[in-house]
């Protein structure tokens, strides 16, 4: 395949990865569960006649309430991620696009810079 048509490829690939990282990112109550609402905090305050059935019920709503915390971070988190993902993608095939493929693309002037340098000695270190 040709490179030119790769490096388009893989830069639509890093526009999308970024595109999705912001819609990740930025849409908030997106998750629908079964029953057709969406996330919602527990009620943490509910008060029943006996001590256990008060206290159950609002430590269950407690971890109900960080089970929600936990999936707006780990949302968050993949929206990040994709972003970092797709920018550096991007930065990557730019970079390639950019790169001379063969020696008939490079400046004259600067093959002979190349041809004409001769190798360097370099001495031995003293060991001491």
């Amino acid at each position: 395949m040709n490179k030119k048509i790769c490096c388009k490829i893989g830069l639509a690939l890093g526009i999308a990865l970024i595109i999705a990282g912001i819609v990740f990112l930025f849409l908030s109550g997106s998750h629908i569960g079964a029953n057709g609402i969406g996330l919602s905090r527990a009620n943490t305050n509910i008060k029943f006649g006996a001590d256990f059935y008060t206290t159950s019920a609002e430590y269950t709503g407690l971890a109900a309430n960080a089970i929600v915390d936990l999936y707006a971070i780990v949302k968050a988190a993949i929206g990040i991620f994709f972003i970092f993902a797709g920018g550096t993608d991007c930065a990557v095939w730019l970079l390639l696009m950019g790169g001379k493929d063969t020696a008939e693309e490079i400046p004259q002037e600067l093959q002979a810079e190349v041809k004409t340098e001769e190798p360097v000695d370099v001495p031995p270190a003293n060991e001491g």
